[in-house]
């Protein structure tokens, strides 16, 4: 698991019925994040395509959204699942999947 790092999340502007591609995006918070790379039994979220790159960030409760994204270390990541670890009292995971350029 890598240190703590500051990572963006971003919602989108306009309702995600549409493209989520195409949505314009603003920064919603920052936070601090401990990021690792998941093993295969630990993932909850879409299925990976091949040679798409998967993370969790592990972050203090907040609100977020699986329609948001994350900006970290120079990408974009979309979050497809958030995992509550305690019942709302401290700690979420993002489940996130690098997003397509």
């Amino acid at each position: 698991m890598e240190g703590n790092r500051e990572i963006r999340i971003q919602r989108p502007r306009a309702p995600c019925g549409g493209d989520p591609y195409d949505a314009a995006w603003d920064d919603h918070l920052t936070a601090w994040a401990r990021v690792r790379q998941p093993s295969g039994d630990e993932w909850r979220g879409t299925p990976l395509v091949e040679g798409q790159r998967r993370t969790i960030f592990r972050i203090r409760h907040a609100d977020v959204a699986d329609t948001d994204r994350v900006v970290w270390d120079g990408r974009l990541w979309d979050v497809t699942a958030v995992i509550d670890l305690d019942g709302g009292r401290r700690w979420l995971e993002l489940h996130a999947v690098e997003t397509p350029t």
